[in-house]
């Protein structure tokens, strides 16, 4: 049989091509696994390196977290995961001179882990180590070492313990100084995720700034810090960014002068919960078969808030709310249900929608109809100043009522039908009654929400729902109108007004960036001093590194610890957090001093003081006018002398013989006298000018004078700006007590008048006034009588100069 040529070739030509393409598949198979193993190792090093991009800051030590770019960025601010140093030689070396610095900080109670020595423990003998080993770890990268450099450089006082003893220090006058070598570091440290070193930075940038278009150099800090606060906060357990983190506001100056019980004391200076009293809430809430629900929302609202120095833990805020509930009580079952679609306490695996449903509908038994019509029943009857609970009417909770509207955003099976137009009008009702949540969620609905909800079968599937909330801020539907924007930047504000934290960051996202459409308008105009505004507060109220350092630095000034406490604050008040600044300086002003001298110590505290006082607090200006005033920035007056004799007494005798000496001297010399004048030229001058020149006794004392003049105006300066700023009496006192002697101001009884007059309208201050007031009559009277007298005598010298020129 012929054998068909034709066929072969074709056979031929069909094998080739097949073996063809079988080679160029198996080259590309190849090629895509070898691609796959090099994505894993990127990963694998990834996963081991600082540069992992990620929301969450794991670093509960306080002192790290944050990505940030410099002062002018070119690109977008990101956040690490931590700012520990690299995995290499370089970062382990930093890493064991960092390890040396934290133990000496764990004597100190300023460890990360918060362990600490015996309370009340001073420093070491020797801390040369200590410092070399702070300066070590810093050169070699490590991000808090730098920031605790940096923070040292710039207030001149080194919290490693190490003071020049050659009192060669120098204390900055004015906070905001500016050290570039401060600068750089605080700027490596930020860039490496520390949050202190980025509010630092941004703190001294704000303060040089001298124009609104100056904004730009400073905000990226803050935006950077608020950024990693609320990525830390969202994935914590005990926040999800629902929840505050505690600041103690504490001011130990209203601390010291009303006693640490006094009735004066406002609710942010009381004394910390007693562990009997949570002991005695405890056993009252633990009572079968009926507990005390009261007590168990009392505990419950205090785990919850953090509230009186209890450990903030939404665990035991949960426990204590769901005894309440389980029991009727109805603001309970509105929180419960809260922290169960949240998942707040607990993992978001282990949420269960239908207990949210459950405690819900305890807080609103009788539904949104006969809701709405309890709400317009209580504002009929609702009196000034009186809130809607506060009414006769019995009115649903308006938690409840927000956690219904989510509900129906989400749906429940068999429950609760997916209904948006009923979730709104829920929302609109809880919002009326004033809960925040309502509004952030009304305006959320206005960004998107709508079409940016997942079903229930997808939604609950184990992922945090605060996981899914960012994308809609950032992919907003299409249709969102410009009446949308307009409606949603007022239900941000009123929710932010009420201290909604994702309100604020939403607001400053807003304002950062700004919203524009095509045609070139904008929705919402950029503007960089409102941004600023909005992360400032995140900052300022819920930073968990402030948190940690306000909280455990008031705990240790009450154990007693009180250099460990002042470190804290004296970390924290380089941020710019103004009740730390205020504490920082008491301390200061007590004589706790970390090993600076007297001088050195005055001065580290005026410059606290000053930046308290610049930042709107009453209490710091008067305490700077009082530095001015008592001539304490110039000399130990005799004030001192009398109040501290141990230390001024000696001193002050040496001085008081000397001028003695010299005034016997004088009496029994000549005052032509070469030898004499010579001699006392040696004795009283003690500098000289640049020319070369002694200053003699006179050019001193007119020194002297033109000091303590120029102390008084600073004085009366700083009192002024208590007085018209916040009402002071204690500053109104003082600046007519100045008015009335003439006091670095002019002297004016009518306007002394009045400054006393407005220091008595306060209740505390009406003795002290009348009292001057009635010295005041007297003087003045004086004055009169002494003008009397000397005119008389003036006419009686006229009159007989007359008569000699007569005769």
């Amino acid at each position: 049989m012929p054998v068909n040529t034709t066929k072969l070739a074709m056979m031929a030509v069909v094998g080739a091509v097949a073996v063809f393409l079988g080679t160029i598949v198996l080259t590309l198979q190849v090629l895509i696994v070898q691609r796959k193993n090099q994505i894993k190792k990127i990963k694998s090093k990834r996963s081991n390196n600082k540069g992992k991009k990620i929301y969450v800051n794991e670093d509960r030590s306080g002192y790290g977290a944050g990505t940030i770019t410099p002062s002018e960025p070119t690109e977008d601010i990101f956040l690490w995961k931590d700012s520990t140093p690299e995995t290499t030689s370089k970062g382990h070396s930093a890493n064991a001179y960092w390890s040396q610095v934290q133990r000496y900080l764990e004597n100190l109670g300023d460890a990360p882990s918060g362990k600490r020595m015996a309370s009340g423990s001073s420093f070491p003998p020797s801390t040369s180590h200590v410092h070399e080993s702070l300066l070590q770890a810093a050169n070699l990268g490590h991000p808090t070492a730098q920031h605790y450099v940096a923070t040292a450089l710039s207030s001149g006082i080194w919290l490693s313990g190490k003071q020049n003893n050659d009192n060669t220090n120098t204390i900055p006058e004015d906070f905001f100084h500016i050290n570039p070598q401060s600068m750089i570091l605080w700027h490596m440290a930020a860039l490496e995720g520390n949050v202190e070193a980025a509010l630092s930075l941004g703190n001294k940038i704000r303060a040089g700034a001298s124009s609104d278009a100056d904004c730009s150099r400073y905000m990226p800090y803050y935006e950077a810090a608020a950024n990693s606060i609320i990525d830390e906060l969202e994935a914590e357990k005990h926040s999800r960014a629902k929840v505050n983190p505690p600041m103690d506001k504490h001011s130990l100056v209203q601390v010291h002068i009303h006693g640490g019980t006094s009735s004066q004391l406002n609710w942010e200076n009381k004394p910390d919960e007693s562990q009997e009293a949570l002991q005695y809430y405890h056993l009252l809430s633990s009572k079968t078969p009926d507990p005390d629900v009261h007590a168990s929302y009392t505990l419950a609202h205090l785990y919850h808030y953090g509230l009186r120095g209890v450990p903030q833990n939404l665990t035991k805020a949960l426990f204590y709310y769901e005894i309440a509930a389980k029991n009727d009580y109805q603001e309970a079952a509105g929180q419960a249900g809260k922290f169960h679609i949240w998942s707040l306490g607990f993992e978001p695996s282990e949420r269960n929608i239908f207990t949210a449903h459950k405690y819900f509908k305890k807080g609103t038994k009788s539904g949104l109809k006969e809701c709405m019509q309890k709400y317009q029943d209580a504002l009929k009857v609702k009196r000034k100043g009186e809130t809607i609970e506060e009414t006769s009417v019995d009115v649903c909770d308006h938690p409840s009522l927000n956690g219904f509207g989510l509900l129906h955003l989400y749906g429940v099976p068999m429950l609760v039908p997916v209904d948006f137009e009923k979730a709104k009008t829920y929302f609109q009702l809880a919002r009326d009654m004033g809960n925040m949540d309502a509004s952030y969620n009304l305006a959320m609905l206005k960004l998107g929400f709508r079409s940016s909800w997942k079903e229930v079968k997808d939604s609950w599937d184990g992922q945090s729902v605060s996981d899914t909330i960012p994308a809609f801020m950032e992919k907003p539907s299409n249709f969102a109108t410009k009446e949308d924007w307009i409606s949603a930047v007022r239900e941000l504000e009123s929710a932010a007004s009420k201290g909604h934290l994702q309100a604020h960051h939403r607001l400053g996202m807003l304002y950062a960036e700004g919203i524009r459409y095509a045609g070139g308008g904008a929705f919402v105009n950029r503007d960089c001093k409102k941004a600023y505004a909005q992360y400032k507060w995140i900052v300022d109220n819920a930073s968990p590194q402030l948190s940690r350092r306000t909280r455990t630095a008031y705990k240790q000034y009450t154990a007693g610890d009180f250099e460990g406490a002042l470190v804290n604050y004296l970390m924290a008040a380089e941020t710019g957090h103004k009740i730390s600044q205020v504490n920082a300086a008491f301390l200061l002003d007590r004589g706790v001093c970390l090993h600076l001298s007297e001088e050195q110590c005055r001065g580290a505290s005026l410059r606290l003081w000053k930046a308290a006082a610049q930042s709107g607090d009453a209490e710091a200006a008067i305490r700077v006018g009082d530095f001015y005033f008592y001539g304490s920035t110039r000399r130990t007056t005799w004030v001192d002398v009398v109040l501290f004799p141990e230390v001024h007494l000696v001193p002050a005798t040496m001085k008081l013989f000397r001028s003695l000496q010299k005034y016997v001297t004088s009496m029994f010399t000549d005052n032509n006298d070469e030898s004499s004048s010579s001699y006392e030229e040696e004795e009283v001058c003690k500098e000289k000018a640049e020319d070369g020149v002694c200053l003699t006794t006179v050019e001193e004392e007119d020194s002297d004078e033109d000091s303590y003049s120029t102390d008084l105006e600073k004085a009366a300066e700083y009192y002024r700006l208590a007085s018209q700023q916040h009402k002071s009496p204690r500053a109104n006192f003082n600046l007519g007590y100045m008015h009335q002697w003439g006091l670095g101001l002019t002297q004016d009884f009518p306007l002394a008048k009045r400054h006393y007059d407005l220091a008595g309208s306060a209740k505390q201050a009406t003795f002290a006034a009348q009292l001057a007031l009635l010295t005041m009559g007297l003087h003045e009277q004086f004055l009169s009588l002494k003008s009397l007298v000397t005119w008389s005598m003036e006419e009686e010298e006229y009159e007989e100069d007359e008569y000699e020129e007569d005769l």
